[in-house]
């Protein structure tokens, strides 16, 4: 079964990125947490102003150093 991740839900690309995390799946976490950055157009904007541009921005500056 595939599941198709709509791309400018960005609340779940954080989720997912949280969870590729914990899988050690780096590369794949920095990607959506650069994708929900780059969001102009995203599906909730005031939870993107608030809260998933914040969150993805602290998880990305925590992954630097990490492989």
């Amino acid at each position: 079964m595939s599941v198709m991740l709509d791309p400018k839900y960005t609340g779940l690309r954080v989720g997912l990125a949280k969870t590729l995390v914990k899988k050690k799946r780096v590369d794949e976490a920095r990607r959506e947490l650069r994708a929900v950055l780059d969001e102009k157009e995203p599906r909730n904007l005031a939870d993107w102003t608030l809260k998933d541009s914040q969150q993805a921005r602290e998880l990305l500056d925590s992954l630097k150093d990490r492989s």
